[in-house]
Order: structure tokens, then C-alpha cells, then sequence
């Protein structure tokens, strides 16, 4: 399954990823963009809206 994290690099969503990585396909969605370990690719929120997501 395709699972879009807003705020990937937070708290929260930083251990979604530890536990979601292993069995889905992870996108992220944060003011920053770098690239982070289980994650395919991450948005950043000033390109939320000229960005096709994944489906």
C-alpha cells in the first residue's frame, strides 16, 4: 500500500515510518525535503500543489 506521512521528519512521524517501512511504500510531506531511510520520496509543502502524488 502507498502511505503519504505529512510531517515525516517529526516525532510521530518518524516512528510511523519504523513501522510502517518493512511492508508499504512510504512518501513523505514536510517543510524539509531530505531524504530519509524507508522512505521512496519526500515533498516539501511549498510544492504541494504543481506535485502529482503517487496513487
Amino acid at each position: 500500500m502507498n502511505i503519504l506521512i505529512t510531517g515525516i521528519h517529526g516525532f510521530v512521524g518518524s516512528n510511523l515510518v519504523v513501522a510502517l517501512k518493512e511492508h508499504h511504500i512510504l512518501y513523505g510531506l514536510d517543510i524539509v525535503a531530505p531524504d530519509k531511510e524507508g522512505v521512496v520520496k519526500t515533498f516539501a509543502w511549498e510544492d504541494i500543489e504543481s506535485t502529482s502524488f503517487p496513487m
